[in-house]
């Protein structure tokens, strides 16, 4: 069996390149869990407006979980549920130990990402549906959780729904029914 060998994140072309190779040369991928971090009892939370939740750790506990090891990744997943795909806003996903700031995009430090929802219509008219309106989205939170750095506060992840000009009203609004973080090691073999 093959010893674990530990690759940090490619910081240049050449070394992207080079873990390429190694993977096609036949070596494996797998992502071990290390801890999650995962609010108990959240109550469905409708998305007029920001939501904030919180969560069981501070940013200093989830930026400790990462500190010195480039192969550890927090992992953010989100479910929204009520999703109809016609007006439901781009969300933006923030996870902080402070206040966040008004207008925050994605410059800021806190910023995991964005999701949007859409459905896929057909020329007659039919659409896809996603099975009972949920979705459910894991997005890269690395940078954000190490950007907390030592706040000794509680760790929120923070949802701001973003309109887009000249879509449909809203209808209904899309809930977020769960959230967690997941700090995982990646090991290539």
């Amino acid at each position: 069996m093959a010893t674990p060998t530990p690759h940090r994140e490619p910081q240049t072309e050449q070394e992207a390149t080079s873990l390429q190779d190694f993977l096609r040369r036949g070596a494996t991928t797998t992502v071990a869990p290390i801890t999650t971090v995962q609010p108990t009892g959240l109550v469905p939370t409708p998305l007029p407006a920001t939501a904030t939740v919180p969560l069981p750790a501070t940013a200093a506990d989830l930026a400790g979980s990462l500190a010195g090891a480039e192969d550890h990744r927090a992992m953010v997943e989100v479910e929204f549920d009520t999703i109809t795909g016609a007006g439901d806003p781009v969300v933006l996903l923030f996870l902080t130990g402070t206040d966040l700031r008004p207008g925050a995009g994605a410059d800021d430090p806190a910023f995991v990402g964005s999701v949007s929802f859409f459905f896929c219509h057909t020329q007659n008219g039919l659409k896809c549906e996603l099975p009972g309106g949920k979705f459910r989205v894991r997005l890269d939170g690395t940078r954000a959780a190490r950007n907390a750095g030592s706040l000794p506060a509680q760790l929120r992840a923070v949802l701001v729904p973003a309109l887009v000009p000249g879509a449909p009203s809203i209808k209904t609004r899309p809930r977020v029914t769960a959230i967690k973080v997941d700090v995982v090691r990646s090991i290539v073999q």
